[in-house]
């Protein structure tokens, strides 16, 4: 994709494109890009200076990362996340929150590490309160598919006992 294209030519519409391939999401497209190794190429794309570029960059990694989890076994850890950090894209998603370009840009950053820890501790302590902190915000969002999204991505943080804990802080329950 656009590992090879020079970064200034990536625009709107490629990558409005992409994420149209993603989305909807199903186990078997989620697959099936997952082999073409999307990671780095839409990793680069986060510090894109277009705010609509890097927001469909950062909606096609959610969309493969839910795509192939959504209809899996919810007690395992996330079969990309190996990938996904050996890449730094665990740093580089974070950062992308942590910049807040977007209000899309920051809930789906959040949404994204959330399915990438499935079942897994977010050892980094401001990590996970800022990303914890988030969700638990955003629960309630006006759009139906992002409240989908964020109550996933919850679920996902709780399978494991330390998340669940900084999830749980203040009397907060998942709604079902």
């Amino acid at each position: 994709m656009s590992a090879y294209r020079d970064f200034d030519q990536i625009n709107d519409a490629h990558m409005d494109a992409y994420v149209n391939i993603t989305y909807p999401y199903t186990p078997l497209i989620s697959q099936l890009l997952y082999e073409q190794k999307p990671f780095q190429s839409l990793l680069r794309v986060l510090d894109h200076n277009d705010s609509d570029v890097v927001g469909n960059a950062i909606g096609s990694i959610d969309n493969i990362l839910y795509g192939i989890v959504m209809e899996s076994n919810r007690v395992c850890v996330h079969p990309y996340y190996t990938d996904l950090a050996l890449l730094g894209g665990i740093e580089e998603i974070y950062s992308l929150f942590k910049r807040n370009t977007s209000e899309f840009s920051k809930s789906t950053s959040a949404i994204t590490i959330g399915v990438a820890f499935r079942n897994r501790e977010i050892t980094d302590y401001s990590m996970k309160v800022e990303i914890v902190g988030h969700l638990k915000q955003i629960i309630n969002h006006r759009r139906e598919d992002m409240r989908r999204e964020v109550k996933f991505a919850l679920s996902c943080l709780a399978q494991n006992y330390a998340n669940r804990i900084e999830i749980e802080k203040g009397g907060f329950k998942i709604p079902d």
